[in-house]
């Protein structure tokens, strides 16, 4: 039996993703960009965290 894969998953930074989505978003900074280089993990968009 064949052994089924994850579908791999391209990592992003907060950067990027607020490079990207800020202006649609309307998103802006409010504590400073200390953590932009940190890794998103959890690709689902129904968490809270980037609130």
């Amino acid at each position: 039996m064949a052994t089924k894969r994850k579908p791999t998953r391209e990592k992003i930074t907060t950067e990027r993703f607020f490079r990207e989505q800020a202006e649609p978003l309307e998103m802006r900074l409010v504590a400073g960009g200390n953590g932009l280089g940190r890794t998103i993990i959890e690709p689902t968009v129904n968490r809270p965290s980037l609130a």
